[in-house]
């Protein structure tokens, strides 16, 4: 039985697309060739850093994000300062209030001088500590504002003198 020359092309058409898709899965089965995706993702762990950190004042080395914790507790007997000086271009916040029924979430804590709102996290027991918030050189006015149990708003002001890091 002879096949007509429409089926022979066919056949040897279908089997030359076989045989190159075979040779293409070989290929990518053994070789090391770096897809697009793989490359994308080495090149973005390469290069990734907070994107937050102001370029200004790099922490020197060795030093840790607990270098710049400020311990500051809210209405308590004992008032706390209202002027520090940091090393750095950032600053977290971690303290306690003395006034009852106390709540992180009528906290407010803003860097005037930069217009960055801290988010202010509650840890329990009349306790709070903020995120990064990050400073300019020199002088840096942050406000915080509660607002107690019966509606009136408390605000302090506490000033706070960035330095180089370096």
């Amino acid at each position: 039985m002879k096949l007509p020359s429409s089926d022979w092309k066919f056949l040897l058409l279908t089997a030359f697309v076989v045989l190159l898709l075979g040779v293409q899965t070989v290929s990518d089965a053994v070789g090391e060739e770096d897809n697009a995706f793989d490359l994308a993702a080495r090149q973005a762990e390469s290069e990734r850093a907070p994107a937050s950190l102001p370029e200004f004042m790099p922490r020197p080395s060795g030093a840790s994000f607990r270098d710049a914790l400020l311990e500051l507790d809210w209405s308590c007997p004992k008032s706390p300062a209202t002027e520090v000086r940091i090393k750095g271009g950032q600053l977290r916040l971690h303290g306690k209030s003395c006034a009852e029924g106390f709540s992180a979430e009528r906290l407010s804590i803003t860097n005037e001088t930069n217009g960055f709102t801290a988010s202010v996290f509650d840890k329990g027991r009349h306790e709070y500590e903020t995120d990064l918030i990050q400073l300019r050189e020199g002088a840096n006015k942050i406000r915080l504002q509660y607002m107690n149990s019966s509606g009136k708003t408390v605000e302090k002001i506490l000033t706070v003198n960035a330095v180089s890091a370096i």
